[in-house]
Parts: structure tokens; C-alpha cells; sequence
């Protein structure tokens, strides 16, 4: 190949390494759950690696301030041990299994989001629902809490776990 139907080629070839180059990070929150989800599936699929939720990067990008700095607290104040999440939130268990997810936006304001993670664990007959609260901040959507609400026995709220204990 001569030089310059090399340099053709490597300028057709331009376009195409720009958009795969740096993946867009999605500043819509049902976008944000479904890469959270994405994320924690992990290459495979199987949910067994790293949670999101642990992950340096994501919580950078997507946690509010105000709920980062709890998380971290909360981890400090164990001093090394499990702090008050001792499960993976995204999972809502210790031993992830998602099966059937479905990601839905349950509400939408101008400042507000809450965004509805529906999935099944294991070979359970009732739906595991995870709900992610977004707000407004610094210009993006940011996660400021999680709650789980069904099955009736998983039930939890990320805010309420993280408070210090009086």
C-alpha cells in the first residue's frame, strides 16, 4: 500500500475511533440506572464482579455530594469492617442474581427523578423493586438515595441506613 491511500484510509478511519473513542455519559437518570445496571453485570452478565455502587468512577460521576459524603462516612465509621450497607443496594442482596430487569422512570421534574429498577433474584416468585432518587445538582441529574420496596422482608432506604448512630 503506498502512503497515501495508507493516510486515506487512516482519515476514513477518524470519524469512526472519535465515536467510539469516549463513550457518552448519560445525563438522564433512567440512562444512569440502566448503566449502573450495565456496570454492575459486569462483562459476562452474571453480576459477579464489583457492584457499581463501590465503584470509585460511579460515584464521582452520578452520587450527589451529600450522599457520597454519607457513603464514605459510613465506611469510614467501620474503620475497615462493613459499614450499616452490608449488601450490594443495586442487587438489593449479598449473592446478586438479576433476571428480567426492566427500568422505567416513575417521575420527572425540572429538579427531581425517581427511576423504578423491577427484577427478579434467583427462581423468587416476587419482583425485587429498587428505586433510585435523583436531583439536580451542578448541572446534571446526581443519585442522592436508593430505596428498596418490595418483597415486603427486603425493605430499606439507603438514607435511613447511613445516618450515625445517636
Amino acid at each position: 500500500m503506498n502512503r497515501r491511500a495508507f493516510l486515506a484510509a487512516v482519515a476514513g478511519l477518524a470519524p469512526i475511533a472519535r465515536a467510539t473513542a469516549a463513550p457518552k455519559i448519560p445525563d438522564d437518570p433512567k440512562a444512569i440506572v440502566v448503566e449502573i445496571y450495565r456496570l454492575s453485570a459486569g462483562k459476562n452478565g452474571k453480576y459477579e464482579g464489583s457492584s457499581a455502587f463501590t465503584a470509585p468512577s460511579v460515584r464521582k460521576r452520578w452520587f450527589s455530594r451529600k450522599f457520597l459524603a454519607a457513603v464514605v462516612a459510613d465506611e469510614r465509621a467501620a474503620k475497615g469492617e462493613v459499614g450499616n450497607i452490608d449488601f450490594d443496594p443495586v442487587t438489593a442482596s449479598q449473592d446478586p442474581s438479576v433476571k428480567n430487569l426492566t427500568i422505567s422512570d416513575e417521575s420527572k421534574s425540572a429538579d427531581n427523578a425517581v427511576v423504578r429498577a423491577e427484577f427478579f433474584s434467583f427462581d423468587e416468585k416476587t419482583s425485587t423493586v429498587v428505586r433510585y432518587f435523583f436531583i439536580r445538582e451542578g448541572g446534571g441529574w446526581k443519585l442522592d438515595n436508593m430505596t428498596c420496596v418490595a418483597p415486603s422482608d427486603t425493605k430499606w432506604d439507603l438514607r435511613e441506613l447511613l445516618k450515625p448512630a445517636k
